[in-house]
């Protein structure tokens, strides 16, 4: 008699462990994800990392730094994106636009200021602004 009851203790917490294991955690079902939005410090972060990627292929280079950073603001007057103006030395070097949204890509524009020299010593610029290869997938 007393076996029996160790086995129907046993199968009843066997039981409870098992209904407790597959039942939803009411702190989980309660759960919502806080919006997640990109900051300037980030923006400015992803910009790098972006120059950095792209150093042999622009005239960005190690000595690439952040000139500004001007926020930009849609219809609703939120903050939607930043543009990082970008400087060598103490040239211009265009601007890299990042959006706050994660749901959509990163790096929204970019320029890259090109300056060649031709043989009359006169510095002609050249402005290129390009959006990146992924964003032609959609």
């Amino acid at each position: 008699m007393r076996h029996i009851t160790r086995k129907r203790l046993l199968s009843f917490f066997l039981a409870m462990a098992l209904i407790l294991t597959f039942s939803p955690i009411s702190a989980a079902a309660t759960y919502t994800p806080e919006e997640h939005e990109v900051d300037e410090d980030i923006a400015v972060t992803i910009a790098m990392l972006f120059v950095w990627a792209n150093i042999g292929e622009s005239e960005w280079n190690r000595k690439t730094t952040v000139d500004n950073i001007i926020p930009m603001y849609n219809n609703s007057d939120e903050v939607c994106a930043y543009c990082i103006n970008l400087k060598n030395g103490s040239t211009n070097a265009g601007y890299i636009i990042v959006s706050t949204n994660l749901y959509e890509p990163l790096i929204q524009e970019y320029l890259i200021l090109l300056i060649t020299r031709i043989p009359a010593f006169i510095i002609m610029a050249r402005l290129i602004t390009v959006r990146p290869k992924w964003m032609y997938l959609w």
